[in-house]
């Protein structure tokens, strides 16, 4: 489609077809000369469209094209993610932890400040979060009045404010009541984004949320992604100059916009500062009259996270205590230098692929490289690539789709002549690779199989030299409520759970559990979760969740708590009949120990799940028989893991190790009520048994050849 067209035309008109699908309506209100010409003289998307049309000039693609690129991105980038994650675990001994004593206590104020960034949204995404609660809402006699205005709801409502949706949504999402809640801005246009100020009664502090992008408007302010200077004189650090003042161009304009609302108002000097309201300035609810002292957190999604830290910038010199929780921050918000000063008072969030916090231009760039790379050294041509990749049952590898060795001299020469343009457009245009990174500590929340998280200390310098990762998800990742979910249970988690050794390095897994075990007893293994990176053999711990502990203490009280011992293989067969609970398991392991791996009587089998971390060693001993007469376990994993390998020592004592290995990881599953995000537990301990009885059978063997010689 309109490939005929330059490409600034091209990007123009597909743009416009957008906005007239759409429905979007020419601006009225005037803010920016440069934005508005543009506007006027192409259409409502036409900036955002300037800036499809400035990444992919030079570049001769369709649509297409980009699909059958980005595809190949995601084959190439799942296997980066799998075999080199970013950074290194948070720990408790971390540096980046203060002024927190525990990752408990930090993980907690994300979860708090993260739904105030949420609440931001107002309505819409309350009710896109919590349907049934926002439904209700708007379907109240107030928001039919406002709504219809037909004479029944009219009689049951008085005089409705405007935005009165957002502002319940606002204050049921944040946890606050009406007095709570000091300055509402719904203003919303291009450079001008809406934010709230409320007191937060349970931490002392008054809040500025700022919200991220929803409307087209907020759109355009993401697209001034080339940098402005940041005037000097505002913030307390001196000596920079330069790129060292590189602010992203559109949280620029925000953080201006906020600037002048908290000037005329003064809010914040007269709330925290305990200053007397001047001239023209409404004063403060009586509420208000008893935070002087306390602090100012500032905080806000995607967009409003990074005019929250630029923002925290201009603040710092009169509220020098201020923190701030970036959520989901843009990837180029401010130039490295002022991310590296903002780290004394910043953390950002960043869940797992999300697209938006590693968008910047050089990423852009880095991705435009990438996908022509992968473009030319393509296997397939697009359309059967689109097809594998939409009905194939099968993961593809690169080695299906890629040959890099093979790229044939048309596509070769079509590479060299569009890097050699896109160097001479960095020549002409600098500022599309000014870097610009997300600000202060930046904690990455990496997924793992089965929903679990590992949360990852980056430098915002590798993160972004990684560039965007194209991946499934990659735009669900930065929803706010999801994001606010993950936050919670790494609360829950961490407060829940013990975290006792902060580093353990690199070690055995057998060194490891015995070192743990010895040191802090047989439970410590219940509380601790080791993970581990497929690349290296470097394994640390985290907490074990405690919402798996919850389900589990919940399913127990309509589980009978039976105990049965004995070595034959009737009393084994009757035990696996008995219901049971993780709970029961976690509060009273069986079978915790450890033979001498040296006994020929003695198999050993230690397995792991290197994506999740749970590491299991389980043994046992035999007789001449081959029957099983004790077995053991060592298990450094989750709860379920624990369990799973409880149950499997008492089910294989008394039985041959024939039957031994015929027990399935379902029939534990089920015996212990899990949950499907917790099948692999159970997997593992069906491994183990069969490692395990390989083991000693191949001591036997090894002993019989060696008589035999």
């Amino acid at each position: 489609m309109f490939g005929h067209l330059p490409s600034d035309k091209k990007w123009y008109k597909i743009f416009n077809i957008i906005s007239t699908v759409l429905c979007l309506r020419r601006r009225e209100k005037k803010i920016d000369p440069e934005v508005d010409r543009t506007l006027d003289e192409q259409g409502t998307l036409a900036h955002i469209a300037n800036c499809f049309a400035e990444v992919f000039q030079g570049a001769d693609v369709v649509p297409s094209d980009i699909a059958a690129g980005m595809g190949l991105l995601a084959i190439q980038h799942r296997h980066l993610i799998e075999e080199q994650p970013l950074g290194k675990p948070f720990l408790n001994d971390s540096d980046a932890l203060a002024p927190y004593e525990s990752l408990g206590e930090m993980y907690t104020d994300a979860a708090h400040y993260s739904r105030f960034a949420l609440a931001a949204y107002g309505w819409a995404l309350f009710a896109w979060a919590d349907p049934r609660t926002g439904l209700g809402m708007a379907c109240s006699a107030e928001a039919c009045a406002n709504c219809c205005g037909c004479t029944s709801c009219m009689k049951r409502s008085n005089e409705v404010e405007p935005h009165d949706l957002d502002r319940k949504a606002l204050k049921k999402c944040a946890g606050i009541e009406s007095e709570d809640l000091l300055f509402v801005s719904m203003v919303n246009g291009i450079g001008e984004p809406p934010f709230f100020i409320a007191r937060d009664v349970r931490r002392k502090a008054i809040v500025i949320s700022i919200r991220g992008t929803l409307s087209v408007a907020d759109c355009i302010t993401d697209s001034m992604y080339k940098p402005c200077i940041l005037n000097p004189d505002v913030i307390i650090e001196t000596g920079l100059q330069g790129a060292d003042l590189h602010v992203h161009s559109g949280v620029f304009r925000a953080t201006n916009f906020i600037l002048s609302e908290l000037a005329e108002s003064r809010i914040l000097e007269q709330a925290i500062l305990g200053e007397a309201p001047t001239e023209g300035c409404t004063p403060l609810p009586s509420t208000a009259a008893g935070c002087r002292g306390w602090g100012l957190v500032i905080t806000g999604h995607s967009l409003g996270a990074g005019v929250a830290a630029n923002l925290s910038l201009h603040l710092r010199k009169k509220f020098h205590t201020l923190k701030v929780w970036c959520i989901e921050p843009p990837g180029g918000v401010l130039s490295p230098k002022l991310c590296e000063i903002t780290k004394e008072w910043t953390y950002s969030t960043v869940h797992h692929c999300d697209l938006f916090c590693r968008l910047s231009g050089p990423c852009l760039l880095k991705l435009r490289g990438d996908m022509m790379d992968a473009l030319t050294n393509s296997k397939l041509n697009k359309f059967s690539l689109l097809m594998r990749m939409t009905f194939s049952g099968t993961k593809l590898q690169i080695s299906d789709v890629l040959d890099p060795t093979q790229a044939a001299s048309e596509s070769t020469t079509l590479r060299d002549d569009f890097r050699r343009y896109a160097d001479e457009q960095i020549s002409v245009t600098p500022l599309m690779s000014a870097p610009l990174h997300p600000p202060g500590h930046l904690i990455h929340l990496q997924r793992l199989p089965h929903g679990e998280y590992a949360p990852h200390l980056v430098e915002a310098s590798e993160f972004m030299a990684r560039g965007m990762m194209i991946q499934y998800g990659f735009f669900s990742d930065h929803f706010p409520d999801k994001v606010a979910a993950v936050l919670s249970d790494l609360a829950s988690a961490s407060t829940g759970a013990s975290q006792a050794i902060s580093s353990e390095g690199t070690v055995s897994e057998d060194t490891l559990i015995d070192k743990l075990v010895s040191s802090e007893g047989p439970h410590a293994i219940l509380s601790l979760r080791l993970y581990s990176h497929a690349s290296t053999d470097d394994r640390r711990l985290r907490a074990l969740g405690a919402d798996e502990l919850h389900r589990a203490r919940v399913l127990s009280r309509s589980n009978a708590r039976v105990r049965q011992k004995g070595a034959s293989t009737n009393e084994a067969r009757r035990r696996r009949l008995t219901p049971s609970s993780v709970v029961e398991h976690f509060d009273n392991p069986r079978n915790v120990g450890s033979f001498d791996k040296k006994d020929m009587n003695v198999g050993t089998g230690i397995v792991g799940a290197p994506a999740c971390g749970d590491v299991m060693k389980l043994q046992i001993k035999i007789d001449e028989e081959g029957n099983i007469v004790d077995s053991c376990f060592k298990t450094f994993g989750c709860g379920s893991a624990i369990a799973s390998s409880s149950v499997a020592t008492e089910w294989i004592k008394g039985t041959h190790m024939d039957e031994a290995v015929t027990i399935k990881n379902q029939d534990i599953a089920k015996h212990l009520n899990l949950p499907p995000v917790k099948l692999h537990c159970s997997m593992l301990a069906e491994d183990a048994i069969r490692s395990a009885v390989a083991d000693v059978k191949a001591k036997r063997e090894a002993s019989a050849q060696a008589k035999a010689a």
